[in-house]
């Protein structure tokens, strides 16, 4: 969230960043903020990759959540930072956000508006968002 907690990530991963790309030499590596990607031709040597970074990131203090440590083929999609991202290009946003998202605008606005909103499930969002009451 804070801009500033981004921009020390970024700085204190630094070292990190080049530790991947120089030392181990990973041709595909993407990372934000403290959320990276590490990709490779097999299983074996992505999990390999992976045990050298977690070995890395333990020298900067940091550990790897062992529910977010995962080898996955790219064929089937990645989630990535909230997206889907898959290998042939296509990016989607990840359907369990954008709905807890609309039903929470929903809720709050059923609860400001409720003689605008009589049914939360039978307006589309984009409907709601219209009809919001002007400010004086």
């Amino acid at each position: 969230g804070n801009l500033t907690s981004q921009f020390l990530a970024n700085v204190y991963l630094d070292g990190f960043d080049h530790f991947v790309k120089q030392q181990m030499r990973v041709k595909g590596y993407v990372r934000y903020v403290d959320d990276f990607l590490l990709f490779g031709g097999s299983r074996a040597e992505v999990r390999e990759h992976g045990e050298a970074a977690r070995d890395n990131l333990r020298d900067l203090r940091l550990e790897i959540h062992p529910d977010k440590y995962r080898a996955l083929r790219c064929a089937d999609g990645v989630d990535f930072c909230g997206f889907v991202v898959r290998a042939d290009a296509r990016v989607r946003v990840r359907t369990a956000g954008t709905r807890k998202a609309t039903k929470d605008l929903s809720l709050k606005l059923l609860k400001t508006c409720p003689l605008i909103f009589p049914s939360v499930s039978l307006v589309p969002p984009w409907v709601r968002l219209t009809r919001l009451p002007l400010a004086s």
